[in-house]
């Protein structure tokens, strides 16, 4: 008995000690109450969710704005085509149509002004195809301009790579050819950059010796330098062409205004001349509705 009461002394006292300890335990060490760490889990929780969710609401919003511009381009050249055969349909049915004809007549729109608006109606087809004309000489001189710039970069790079050895130590050479930093990206910046590096290479007896050495004889220069005034060229074509183009847009696009603003007289005045007869406007491709 004398031997339990001691044993539970021992044991208050070692609770005693591991509960001050624990006290004392310095605040970065102390666990958080059960409760506390259930709410930091669960607004750490929430805060991933925001972010993911909201990640996920941009580029859905990026996405959909792409498609909505993509949508857009495509469906505006199909509507003016989809227009340009609404103005044919009428005005060619109502110059084929003598009922349709003398209807209209009598509000105005005789057999000369229909055939003014045929004339409109010409020449906004004409202009529409010439637009697409214009844009497919375009990318084709885009085309030709980014395979002759290929073809004449890998040509320089590979000098400029090897001049760097060849004129090493040999700095008012290295600067005379621009061979420090990077090469320049613009194509006016390249086109300069380039024709320094071939004009004063061909004109520089010492620096055209050097490279010689390492296999950059005058031909091969003569030949990178033709590659840059080729890419000069193409350049202007591309340029001319790009002009002509949007040119050819503003034109298509003022023949085009000015046959909808005769059609749209011309439908509203049929709609009138024919109403009690809805036969003759689908004949003009004017469907009312039922």
């Amino acid at each position: 008995m004398h031997y339990s009461y001691h044993f539970r002394i021992k044991a208050t006292i070692l609770q005693v000690t591991a509960t001050n300890k624990k006290r004392q335990l310095p605040p970065q060490e102390r666990q958080l109450p059960t409760k506390n760490r259930s709410y930091q889990a669960m607004n750490k929780s929430y805060h991933t969710r925001y972010h993911s969710y909201h990640l996920r609401i941009t580029a859905t919003r990026i996405l959909s704005l792409f498609l909505t511009i993509t949508h857009f381009l495509i469906m505006k050249n199909n509507t003016i085509d989809a227009k340009l055969l609404s103005a044919q349909v009428a005005i060619e049915n109502a110059l084929g149509n003598e009922t349709i004809k003398q209807a209209v007549a009598l509000y105005g729109y005789t057999e000369t002004k229909l055939l003014a608006g045929k004339s409109l109606l010409d020449e906004a087809q004409n202009k529409q195809a010439n637009q697409k004309k214009e844009y497919g000489e375009q990318y084709k001189a885009s085309d030709e301009l980014d395979s002759a710039i290929t073809e004449a970069n890998r040509l320089y790079i590979r000098h400029v790579k090897i001049a760097r050895i060849a004129l090493s130590g040999m700095r008012g050479a290295a600067e005379s050819l621009q061979l420090g930093g990077r090469r320049k990206q613009s194509y006016s910046g390249w086109i300069k950059q380039t024709n320094i590096f071939y004009a004063n290479a061909l004109s520089d007896t010492t620096i055209k010796a050097k490279l010689a050495e390492f296999g950059i004889d005058e031909s091969a220069l003569q030949e990178g330098q033709a590659k840059v005034k080729e890419v000069e060229a193409k350049l202007a074509a591309q340029l001319k062409e790009k002009g002509e183009a949007q040119e050819s847009t503003q034109q298509r696009d003022e023949a085009f205004e000015a046959l909808l603003d005769w059609t749209s007289d011309f439908v509203a005045i049929a709609r009138i001349a024919l109403e009690n007869d809805p036969q003759l406007l689908e004949i003009l491709g004017i469907v009312e509705p039922s």
